[in-house]
């Protein structure tokens, strides 16, 4: 009886290493970014920014950037939704334009 070798995927230590380093590379801004959001104003100078310390502030901190300026924030999220959409149906129509004639025509 003949044997099948299955060929696995060899281990790269390096590939490893420079994924880990990527991940954390990608990772700790956001991991900042949701700490930051969590801070008062003052324990946002004060602090280390990967440390948590101070009051818990985050449902005020949303509250507040949502009334800032009469709500300006909306208008905003608004434009940039406007941006998005736009810009993503469009790109759609041409791509979708654009596979239509490469698939129709030689």
């Amino acid at each position: 009886m003949a044997s099948i070798s299955v060929l696995r995927p060899r281990k790269s230590r390096v590939l490893t290493i420079v994924m880990a380093l990527y991940l954390l590379y990608t990772l700790v801004p956001l991991a900042w970014l949701v700490i930051s959001a969590t801070k008062t104003q003052p324990a946002l100078l004060s602090t280390p920014g990967l440390s948590l310390g101070g009051p818990f502030a985050l449902f005020d901190n949303i509250a507040e950037t949502f009334t800032y300026n009469h709500g300006i924030f909306f208008r905003w999220l608004g434009n940039t939704l406007l941006y998005v959409v736009v810009g993503a149906g469009g790109a759609t129509i041409l791509a979708t334009a654009a596979g239509y004639g490469l698939a129709k025509y030689r």
